[in-house]
């Protein structure tokens, strides 16, 4: 029980450095620096729910600042959505999702 307690502890300080290193510094004098390029990213007029339901994949869930964001595999589609809670810092009282295809 020490062990695996120990571990988790090791795993969250570990990804909370991580995190902070994330994104790398874009400076153009930063050497190995990848070049920045327009992604698309299409709104998608469907809850992250329904799409769920149809049969899309999660591949990835990060919680963010603003809420979770997950990323799915709707047939051949890549969609990241943002996640919105119910009564998060706001009056809203239902929980919502925004998502955006990006192929």
């Amino acid at each position: 029980m020490k062990t695996l307690l120990s571990f988790l502890i090791a795993l969250l300080v570990t990804s909370t450095v991580s995190a902070a290193n994330w994104p790398p510094n874009t400076a153009s004098k930063v050497a190995n620096n990848a070049l920045e390029y327009p992604t698309k990213l299409d709104p998608v007029n469907t809850s992250l729910e329904e799409m769920l339901n149809n049969g899309a994949s999660i591949i990835s869930s990060y919680v963010a600042e603003d809420g979770p964001i997950i990323t799915i595999k709707a047939k051949k589609k890549y969609v990241i959505c943002l996640l919105k809670g119910a009564g998060i810092g706001s009056d809203q009282n239902i929980a919502t999702s925004k998502c955006y295809a990006m192929n």
